[in-house]
């Protein structure tokens, strides 16, 4: 449901009433309507412009849950030209440049979103890392990727500023992760 069908205060109303699910600031769904990356896919496409890849911590939400952020982060084609976001829609959108790597996306719904791990590169690159940690640390206990696979995407990433803050948190990732795996180990060896 968008908020062109009911309004914004049909939406707010039927969002506090615990009819709808709110999915981002214009839409939502029915509270026995289970949420699936489909359905979050085209609360957001209005506000992405079209033939952009969806990235980072937007990714990320539409793959698997969480809490959409406020700033849509998203890579223009290689080749396309003039992306602009809907004027009308309050999250803010950036654009960034694909690059030149080759860049593993799903079709979802009537969204291009970068794979899991891109997503979490591109979150450690542009994104608050006070969002963006925990959201890495998330995806990895949930077993949704691997260290590999986030360490290959950040490798493809053309250097720059961003890359050398993704590098470098990614680290601190990598390095807290491995404690708590000899910590988890530890623990079930005393038990």
């Amino acid at each position: 449901m968008d908020v062109s069908d009911i309004g914004p205060v049909g939406l707010a109303r039927a969002a506090r009433e615990g009819c709808l699910v709110p999915l981002t600031g214009a839409a939502g769904c029915p509270v026995d309507v289970p949420v699936s990356p489909t359905l979050r896919a085209l609360a957001l496409a209005p506000e992405v412009p079209r033939g952009a890849i969806v990235t980072g911590l937007s990714g990320i939400w539409v793959r698997h849950g969480g809490e959409l952020p406020a700033t849509v982060d998203v890579l223009r084609r290689r080749g396309s030209r003039g992306l602009r976001p809907a004027q009308d829609r309050a999250r803010r959108v950036r654009i960034h440049a694909q690059g030149t790597a080759a860049l593993p996306t799903s079709s979802i719904g009537p969204l291009t979103v970068a794979s899991t791990a891109r997503c979490l590169v591109d979150a450690l690159r542009w994104a608050p890392l006070t969002s963006a940690i925990p959201t890495v640390w998330r995806e990895l206990r949930a077993g949704t990727v691997r260290e590999h696979e986030v360490t290959a995407e950040l490798l493809a990433v053309a250097p720059d500023r961003a890359r050398m803050r993704a590098a470098s948190a990614w680290r601190a990732v990598l390095e807290a992760w491995g404690d708590a795996d000899r910590s988890d180990r530890g623990g079930h060896a005393a038990a």
